[in-house]
């Protein structure tokens, strides 16, 4: 469905809206959406939303005959019809010159054309570099006519004769010279404080350029210290993982009272009680309880665990007071974060009284191997 640009005559606004919306046997009213908030106002306009009767109705004027069939068109010839009424109008076409008709009188001739050009005028930076130019060409030609007497003449470049030199070397070599001799011979005194101004310079730069050499050279060792530092701490850190994983696959289950204290002394170190955890979280189980139970089986064996209780009933040896505990719970935390103490505690005491039953049922069978 096209588009039309209208003017609402009560505010003067210009819009492009769809026809669809225009209503009324002149098509001179227009309903319009209320409590639209800008882009939905645009995405309504923009896909031609059918009208509504809550819509509000405004008398509007169109500018210009034509429908629109795309919407950024008439959004286009909206905007010009803010400034005018006619949005078909087109630009004006460019102005033709007309040539200049003289008068039959050649000697009638205005001050306006003796003027120079524009680019040309007085005062103008193209006037004053075209100025500067020729001083300096009127200041070479003295030089130009005794090209030969030069230095750099033919015979000076190694020519026996003047013939077998091209035209185009014997005026490079010339024209350099004697603009140097204009120069020289114009201002010695300021061309030896040039010079000495460029070797200042130069020097200046060669200095900056060592200084910046230097500094480079220094991050550079600076760059080497700290490569060599981080290699040795990953050797150190490859050692130190071999050596916490020997720990974890050599060292259990603890089968003596030794073995359990030298694991709890090396439990105190941070770095091995977190690799221990992170090792018995990788082991898993269905769930907590079952996650509980590898893990003590991997931590002690039975031989150790029945002198062991929880809170030490019975005269035994108090396990929720060791590293191996802490660490237990915080691989079983891992695995189940929602998981209470209070049921890890359970599981923990249930096993450890079972060590003796556990102990029996493997001497019976080591006793009596048929069955």
């Amino acid at each position: 469905m096209p588009w039309v640009v209208v003017k609402f005559i009560d505010t003067n606004e210009v819009e492009a809206v769809p026809t669809c919306w225009l209503v009324g046997e002149k098509k001179d009213v227009v309903v319009w959406p209320q409590n639209f908030s800008k882009i939905q106002m645009q995405q309504a306009l923009k896909k031609e939303i059918c009208p509504e009767e809550h819509w509000e109705e405004y008398n509007v004027k169109k500018l210009g005959p034509r429908e629109y069939d795309t919407f950024a068109t008439a959004c286009a010839k909206a905007t010009k019809g803010c400034v005018t009424s006619e949005v078909e109008s087109v630009l004006p076409e460019k102005r033709i010159r007309t040539k200049k008709t003289y008068s039959s009188s050649e000697n009638e001739i205005s001050s306006e054309d003796l003027s120079p050009p524009v680019a040309f005028q007085t005062g103008s930076k193209s006037y004053k570099q075209v100025e500067k130019n020729a001083k300096a060409r009127k200041a070479l030609q003295p030089f130009k006519k005794t090209q030969a007497k030069c230095v750099n003449s033919p015979e000076n470049l190694g020519y026996d004769d003047v013939e077998t030199a091209t035209e185009p070397e014997v005026m490079r070599s010339n024209a350099g010279l004697a603009a140097l001799e204009v120069f020289t011979a114009a201002a010695p005194e300021e061309f030896q404080k040039k010079c000495l101004q460029l070797l200042v310079k130069n020097k200046k730069l060669i200095t900056d350029c060592d200084e910046n050499v230097s500094e480079l050279s220094r991050k550079v060792d600076e760059l080497k210290e700290m490569l060599s530092v981080l290699m040795g701490n990953r050797e150190q850190d490859t050692a130190s993982d071999k050596t916490l994983t020997d720990i974890f696959i050599n060292e259990f289950p603890v089968k003596s009272f030794e073995e359990l204290e030298a694991i709890e002394k090396k439990l105190q170190r941070d770095d091995v009680a977190n690799y221990i955890t992170d090792s018995l979280y990788r082991i898993g189980g269905r769930d907590y309880k079952d996650c509980i139970r590898r893990f003590l089986k991997k931590m002690m064996a039975d031989s150790v665990a029945a002198h062991y209780s929880l809170q030490g009933h019975k005269k035994k040896k108090i396990f929720s007071s060791t590293k191996m505990f802490a660490v237990i719970t915080g691989a079983v935390l891992k695995c189940d974060k929602n998981v209470q103490l209070k049921n890890i505690e359970i599981i923990v005491s249930q096993w450890l009284a079972k060590a003796p039953e556990r102990l029996k049922k493997i001497e019976t069978q080591t006793d009596d191997p048929d069955d």
